[in-house]
């Protein structure tokens, strides 16, 4: 990330109002859902657009880059004003979904360890009580290196991007506490299957590169879960 992008982030965590809500899909409809989350939410934008457009949804985006939805400070940022600005982002968004209506909101966060847990709960028990259903998407296996790097140094073996599905599967606490709600206005989905098998994590799944780094999906594969996706979407919705 260069200068003025690391500029533009510390503006936004520090002043979170200029964090934009987005609206995409049939903008003008009566029915809407949210994306709601940090980086490791955002390539689900693309397949969650095309969903909303084929059912004629609006999709509201709440998306803040290094910013775990949270209720308390997690010490994620050296900086107090930017752990202060993330607590305020997710407070304004939460609002602004009640005031929007919002039908289902969509989550999914880079984990932020077992801490996060009790803040999960509340998170989610704030939108229980109005009323608005959520799905959980269960954050990805994270590599221990760059997986565009690895398979330009390897062409011929990529195996060697390949990990251990116990070395890249770390607990995810906003997805046990969907687990753990037991309430019908929660839904979850682990696409974990997509990226591992029983034993091992790939990089490279049918010819495409699963990363653009070491953590976040490539635009590609994202839409290749599309299909998944949307059934899950449309059984959350009912």
């Amino acid at each position: 990330m260069g200068w003025f992008a690391w500029r533009r982030l510390w503006r936004w965590l520090t002043d979170p109002e200029s964090f934009p809500f987005c609206d995409f899909g049939s903008v003008s409809s009566s029915t809407a859902i949210a994306l709601f989350g940090n980086s490791h939410a955002n390539p689900y934008l693309e397949p969650l657009t095309a969903i909303a457009d084929s059912h004629g949804w609006k999709l509201r985006t709440y998306l803040a880059s290094n910013c775990y939805p949270s209720t308390v400070a997690l010490h994620m940022f050296s900086n107090p004003k930017a752990a202060e600005g993330c607590l305020r982002f997710t407070e304004q968004a939460i609002k602004d979904m009640i005031t929007e209506k919002i039908k289902l909101v969509v989550m999914s966060v880079r984990s932020a360890g077992q801490i996060a847990f009790d803040s999960d709960v509340e998170i989610l028990k704030q939108f229980i009580d109005v009323g608005i259903r959520v799905l959980v998407i269960r954050d990805v296996p994270l590599a221990t290196s760059p997986i565009p790097d690895c398979v330009q140094a390897n062409p011929n073996h990529l195996s060697m991007c390949d990990e251990p599905r116990a070395t890249r599967l770390l607990p995810d606490p906003l997805y046990n506490a969907a687990l753990s709600m037991n309430n019908s206005l929660i839904s979850t989905v682990d696409f974990t299957n997509a990226f591992c098998d029983a034993n091992t994590c790939y990089g490279v799944v049918g010819g495409v590169i699963v990363y653009f780094d070491e953590q976040h999906m490539t635009k590609t594969f994202a839409r290749s879960l599309q299909p998944y996706l949307e059934d899950n979407v449309v059984k959350a919705m009912s």
